[in-house]
């Protein structure tokens, strides 16, 4: 499935995100109640050693380059932007109440420099992961948490998406600090619906990861490691 857009303003990449999500989930909700009826306790792999077989590109009208690499002796996916704005999705049914945590390692080169993110001309990172909880009947009852390595916005601060008041943006990393190196990350995906969104989820649908400088026309680079949820 792609999704082609001359300009992320035109419908914006989270808004997008949050539409694909629902429309996967109508095509197989079977898949989906399957998933939810036999999820394991424990770990579950999204993405590991960089291997985008069970992922779907999600395609704007200017592509992200993404590579499967080593690097520091790992594997990992590469993005290369410039000006540039794609990203892959996974179709994944979540238990929150099962694994509720999320890990995942990445590695950021460059920040997009002083731009305003909650701007729709700011709406640019060198890396950000989604978390979207689908409703495939009521479409506006959708949310999407992203979970972003912020140019200019404080850790740990949030806001809106520019684009839908469906997604919340979370700086889990900002500035400079820490760039060139990997860097291990952990959120309770669960607390954070509560948190963000004031309502319990169960149940996550999408997960998603993408490069972006479109708005801005600038260059970014980023790699993906691993990513999963766990138990605790």
């Amino acid at each position: 499935m792609q999704i082609k857009s001359r300009q992320k303003s035109c419908s914006g990449a989270v808004a997008s995100a949050l539409m694909l999500a629902t429309a996967m989930a109508l095509v197989a909700p079977g898949a989906a109640l399957m998933a939810r009826a036999t999820g394991e306790i424990g770990i579950t792999l999204v993405l590991g050693a960089a291997d985008l077989s069970a992922w779907q590109p999600w395609k704007f009208f200017s592509e992200t380059r993404y590579t499967p690499v080593e690097i520091d002796g790992r594997r990992a996916v590469k993005a290369v932007s410039s000006g540039s704005a794609s990203g892959y999705y996974r179709k994944m049914t979540i238990d929150l109440q099962q694994t509720p945590v999320l890990r995942w390692s990445w590695r950021v080169d460059n920040t997009i420099g002083e731009v305003d993110e909650r701007s729709k001309e700011g709406d640019d990172y060198p890396a950000r992961v989604y978390v979207i909880a689908a409703q495939p009947v009521f479409f506006w009852k959708s949310r999407a948490l992203n979970y972003v390595w912020s140019s200019t916005r404080p850790e740990e601060s949030s806001w809106p998406n520019a684009y839908s008041s469906r997604a919340v943006m979370i700086a889990v990393r900002s500035g400079e600090r820490g760039l060139g190196k990997w860097q291990e990350e952990e959120r309770n995906v669960r607390s954070d619906f509560e948190r963000y969104f004031g309502k319990e989820v169960r149940y996550v649908d999408a997960i998603a990861f993408m490069t972006d400088t479109d708005n801005t026309g600038r260059q970014a680079v980023a790699y993906y490691g691993d990513i999963y949820f766990a138990e605790r």
